[in-house]
């Protein structure tokens, strides 16, 4: 297992018909990374945490910094109150490992 020393948090800024299919093809077509996403988790609009790629791979979600980093994110616009209490149960989660 790799040595994680931060989680980063982020949002989508999409509209509230997005979907992880649409975010996905996002990374692959316009970023050109493949089949590797931006985030471990998203958390879905009403409170479903989907991970989306293993805790033990590296995705691309902040630049020089992947190597020691799990990605979160939350599926809304970010000036929107988001699912702050998920968010945080799930950063706890993953400290604990």
């Amino acid at each position: 297992m790799r040595k994680i020393n931060y989680i980063v948090v982020h949002c989508t800024a999409t509209p509230p018909n997005t979907t992880v299919e649409s975010i996905k093809r996002f990374w692959k077509d316009v970023r050109g990374w493949g089949d590797t996403p931006g985030y471990h988790y998203l958390i879905m609009r009403d409170g479903e945490v989907k991970q989306l790629l293993d805790e033990s791979k590296i995705s691309y979600g902040a630049y020089g910094h992947n190597q020691e980093c799990i990605h979160v994110s939350y599926n809304r616009l970010c000036y929107i109150r988001g699912p702050e209490g998920l968010l945080i149960g799930l950063a706890e989660q993953l400290d604990s490992k």
